[in-house]
């Protein structure tokens, strides 16, 4: 707040309560005005009642439950609301009607001629705005005309431009004619010459590939020879064995063979209470060097068994 006069709402007057006040056959107050500087207050009563109004001032905290530190001026007290209106009539203001008997703000009333007045100003205001929008739409037509000679100007130019350059375009087509001509001559010569270089080279090429073809032949022959004599090898078979913990109680035995046979893996758990690592392992090798085994259709000969080399696909096999 200023120490000029204020609107009422700038201090939320209608969360205030104030005061009940008994006058005899009285009900009604307007509040006019608030102030931060007392003797504004005073000037303003002064005013009203140079005009004809009953007006005091208060200090607000004193007279409700408000702790804002401000004046407030009003008028009245009056027997009824309709008798309040009449002179809000004849204020130029928007007030505040309070109920004197129960100290409860009723409703922010503005006079009719306040209400005349704000409603030809906003007539005023909309005429204005109208006005200017008339102004700013013929100079936005004003605009438009001059961008449109501007590109009416603009496409003559560039016809002009156009033509100049289909001009010079043509005369560069004629000549690049020619000598498209001459180099086509030329081209023919240089391809001719090209080509007998090209049949030479290709020739040379072909025989180089001959040779190389024909030594491929023979190492891929000596080489399928050899895979041929591994495939009928014979061997005694033997077995490896390795077993890696995974944790305390669980773990895996690879074994692995000489023969190129797939490679077993058996999964355990609960090692500890079979006897650990050894006795496994222990026990698998004793099978395998007594029985042997089977497994998804490959048969495992006992260790040191005479076998064929495996020469199937299947790489690993669980157990």
């Amino acid at each position: 707040l200023t120490s000029e006069k204020t609107d009422a709402d700038a201090i939320n007057i209608a969360e205030i309560k104030y005061n009940p006040i008994d006058f005899e056959g009285q009900y009604y107050i307007i509040i006019t005005t608030t102030f931060e500087d007392e003797s504004a207050a005073k000037a303003m009563v002064n005013d009203l009642k140079v005009k004809g109004f009953e007006a005091i001032y208060f200090y607000l905290p004193d007279k409700s439950n408000s702790t804002e530190e401000v004046y407030q001026v009003f008028i009245g007290p009056f027997e009824n609301e309709e008798e309040t209106k009449q002179w809000i009539e004849n204020l130029n203001l928007e007030v505040t009607l309070i109920n004197l008997k129960n100290g409860v703000v009723l409703k922010n009333v503005k006079s009719n001629r306040l209400k005349e007045q704000e409603k030809l100003a906003k007539e005023k205001a909309e005429k204005e705005q109208l006005a200017s929008q008339k102004v700013e739409e013929e100079k936005t037509k004003e605009l438009a005309i001059e961008k449109e000679n501007e590109q009416l100007k603009a496409q003559q130019e560039e016809k002009e431009k156009q033509a100049t350059l289909k001009v010079e375009e043509e005369k560069k087509r004629k000549e690049l004619a020619i000598a498209k001509e001459r180099q086509a001559k030329l081209k023919v010569k240089e391809e001719k010459k090209t080509e007998e270089l090209a049949i030479g080279k290709e020739r040379k090429r072909l025989e180089e590939e001959n040779k190389k073809l024909k030594a491929e032949i023979a190492k891929l022959s000596k080489e399928e020879n050899t895979k041929l004599k591994k495939l009928n090898e014979k061997i005694k078979i033997t077995y490896s064995y390795k077993f890696t913990k995974i944790t305390n109680e669980k773990g895996q035995l690879i074994i692995t063979n000489n023969a190129g046979f797939p490679i077993i893996k058996q999964n355990y758990s609960n090692i500890q209470s079979q006897g650990g690592p050894e006795k496994l392992i222990e026990k698998v090798k004793y099978e395998l060097d007594n029985y042997g085994t089977s497994l998804d259709g490959v048969y495992f000969e006992k260790s040191n068994t005479i076998v064929q080399v495996y020469n199937g696909t299947i790489e690993v096999l669980f157990w």
